[in-house]
């Protein structure tokens, strides 16, 4: 993803001042990369933030909390790389996608928005403010898993991936 530089934002949070880049907006988010401290701000326009905070405590395939602002919605999260996709897949990717649904699954974490990103060939999760307690991981996830498998598979048989 293309970090747009033009979109400079600077957050002061608890004394710490962190510049950083937007990199995407959502319906319930605007998220922001701090390359110098190698963190995503999360600014959340409603109070599913605390859902994000609740899933990234138990779950160890989501990215681990560095600094919350309860006052502003601010969630300030490790930065675990690029979203995943054909060209950034690791090797291993199908058994860590099987052990991070197998972590959802056993935390009852029913992941509505889930996504995954990769950084040093490790697979985590992202956007879990929209997680709830539930047993609907494993479509989810295969959905998710599919939707690769094909990229994957169109780009090495060098057709255009959609």
């Amino acid at each position: 993803m293309q970090i747009d530089k033009s979109k400079k934002v600077v957050f002061n949070i608890d004394g710490q001042i962190y510049s950083t880049y937007k990199y995407s907006s959502g319906m319930n988010t605007d998220v922001y990369h701090c390359p110098d401290n190698d963190v995503m701000i999360k600014q959340y326009k409603n109070k599913s933030f605390l859902d994000e905070i609740k899933w990234c405590h138990i779950l160890s395939c989501a990215p681990a909390v560095v600094g919350i602002d309860t006052e502003r919605n601010i969630v300030i999260q490790e930065f675990v790389g690029e979203p995943l996709t054909y060209k950034n897949v690791p090797d291993n990717y199908k058994l860590q996608i099987a052990n991070i649904k197998q972590e959802l699954i056993d935390a009852g974490c029913n992941g509505e928005d889930i996504e995954f990103c990769v950084k040093d060939g490790k697979i985590k999760i992202v956007d879990l403010g929209a997680c709830r307690d539930g047993d609907k991981v494993e479509r989810r996830l295969y959905d998710a898993l599919c939707d690769l498998e094909k990229s994957i598979i169109q780009h090495s048989e060098g057709k255009e991936i959609t």
